[in-house]
């Protein structure tokens, strides 16, 4: 990938023998617990957002590699949602997300060269210069819901080639952070080399979408096997990959899994289509029975030659094209969870008209200017409206509302941004969300909530008052290494202090200082994070 295969095996094979990454949400901005996304969409989705599924989690099929430096958007556009799309030209990169948007398709976008020396784990001096120069130009597409995420292609493999491996843990959250300067809800993607999926590999918090790449095979696969790696099977590394993405999970957040199956064959060491089919499949049903899987991003389109090796892609192969492009066709992997819109017209299936529920609701963004909520019974198509408690037939119909989540007991979670004209309104009064389900005969069903003013508790008013003891009614271990602690807990001041006790010894105290404040619910219930500090070496009781 990013290089492509088979010349990057080799590198690292030279280099080891030399040495031995709830009430509505954002208008385009998330925040909350699972697959925050930057969308504003137009309902722009194309034919595809009206066919089944394959799975209610699977939403996005393309191929890597599809609008990179080449465009053949044209060409896969009747049966994928998504498109992998780079350029070494930022004027041509425009141009492809000009490509995608014109298609109703969303885009993974390579910011590698942004951050990373041309092939190489070599991190740029200029990488903020470079980020910054781009960033206006990305913006638009950002901002009308047309790029999913920002992505980095096996950042371990080309660190191990640089002998830089001891560097990603500082450098991919940077990457993370300053992609969010621009763009605060920003989705963050990697996918690591067969040759790092192990028990010891990193994946960094910072980032919302992970995945790993093996063509060869489904039960066996890694290409060049040797005293440093272990052929394993597709299950068995995406069993490593899941469950540190559970784990990074416990934070409250839903980050999720990409898988790449190939599309493509090695007709020099006699592969066929049918074999690459074969795997297809295999990777198809596997990904079907797990639900962290977001997608299916394959391996490729267009053929590839390395060396003497020649990846024909579907593109250049009859039986392959044909076979992926009525599977694209068949089954929309998209749109009607991750990635809806929510003004995009009516609800065209034969999905019983229910009344949405709205589970929970809460502030999001850094400015808590925007509202999101967890909703059971949401429709494919929806709307959110927000009336003015103080005069009642005041109301503007939210655009840019969308789904973000798609939550497997049924409930999604949607956000958007508090317009322009209701901030006076809702920091004094509150504003009425009403979110609507909109089918085909006209009808629409409708649930209703108070979202209070920021800084309120539930009924409104003044800030609860200092007097009011905090109430913890859950905690926990978080973090990748589980030395964070976190707690959700009722009647929090804005102001608080965060104490740990050793239960064993009532005068060892310690107070961290970066505990954080991550989510303020509607319910008047708080989520707190913060670090175990260092000095505690035994299981500590939380007390605020």
């Amino acid at each position: 990938m990013y290089r492509l295969k088979m010349f990057k095996i080799a590198l690292v094979l030279v280099v080891m023998a030399a040495l031995f990454q709830n009430c509505a949400q954002t208008f385009h901005a998330l925040e909350g617990s699972e697959d925050e996304m930057s969308l504003s969409m137009r309902g722009l989705f194309s034919d595809l957002n009206q066919k089944t599924k394959i799975a209610p989690h699977l939403d996005y099929f393309g191929y890597y590699a599809s609008a990179y430096n080449a465009d053949y958007i044209d060409e896969v556009k009747d049966h994928t949602n998504i498109i992998f799309a780079a350029h070494y030209d930022d004027d041509q990169l425009v141009q492809i997300l000009n490509h995608t948007e014109q298609n109703g398709l969303r885009a993974i976008v390579l910011v590698q060269y942004y951050f990373y020396s041309e092939g190489s784990g070599v991190f740029r001096s200029d990488a903020m210069n470079r980020w910054q120069k781009v960033a206006p130009k990305l913006k638009p597409f950002y901002d009308r819901g047309v790029i999913l995420s920002f992505y980095i292609d096996e950042p371990e493999l080309y660190a191990r080639v640089s002998n830089t491996l001891d560097k990603l843990p500082v450098e991919l959250p940077l990457i993370a952070k300053t992609v969010r300067t621009s763009f605060p809800d920003a989705k963050m993607q990697m996918t690591s080399s067969f040759f790092d999926v192990k028990d010891s590999m990193y994946l960094p918090a910072e980032f919302d979408y992970f995945g790993f790449d093996c063509y060869d095979s489904f039960e066996s696969c890694g290409e060049a096997p040797g005293t440093y790696y272990t052929k394993k099977s597709i299950p068995e590394m995406y069993a490593i990959v899941e469950g540190k993405v559970r784990r990074l999970n416990e934070d409250g957040k839903s980050r999720r899994i990409f898988l790449f199956p190939p599309t493509s064959f090695l007709s020099n060491k006699g592969k066929t289509a049918a074999d690459a089919i074969a795997i297809f499949d295999k990777y198809v049903q596997f990904a079907k029975e797990k639900p962290l899987v977001l997608g299916l991003l394959s391996f490729l389109w267009a053929t590839h030659r390395e060396n003497s090796d020649i990846y024909v892609g579907a593109r250049d192969d009859q039986t392959l094209r044909g076979y992926l492009t009525q599977f694209g066709k068949n089954y929309v992997v998209g749109a009607a969870s991750e990635g809806q819109t929510g003004s995009g017209g009516a609800d065209t299936t034969n999905t019983p008209q229910q009344t949405p529920q709205i589970l929970n609701s809460g502030l999001g963004c850094d400015d808590d200017l925007c509202i999101w909520a967890v909703v059971k019974d949401l429709s494919s198509s929806f709307r959110v409206v927000l009336v003015n408690p103080t005069d009642g037939p005041s109301k503007v119909i939210v655009t840019q509302a969308q789904i973000y989540r798609k939550d497997y007991s049924g409930s999604d979670a949607i956000s958007f941004r508090i317009p322009g004209e209701y901030l006076d309104t809702y920091s004094r009064k509150g504003v009425l969300v009403s979110i609507e389900n909109i089918y085909t005969d006209g009808n629409t069903t409708a649930s209703f909530q108070m979202a209070p003013p920021k800084g309120t508790g539930t009924s409104g008013g003044s800030v609860e008052p200092s007097t009011v003891s905090p109430e913890i009614l859950g905690q926990g271990l978080g973090c990748d290494d589980n030395m964070c602690i976190w707690f959700t807990s009722r009647n929090l001041n804005q102001t608080y202090q965060v104490t740990l006790l050793d239960p064993q010894n009532s005068s060892a105290r310690f107070n961290p200082v970066s505990s954080v404040l991550y989510r303020r619910l509607m319910n008047g219930v708080d989520t707190t994070r913060f670090p175990n500090p260092a000095e505690a070496s035994i299981i500590y009781q939380t007390r605020l």
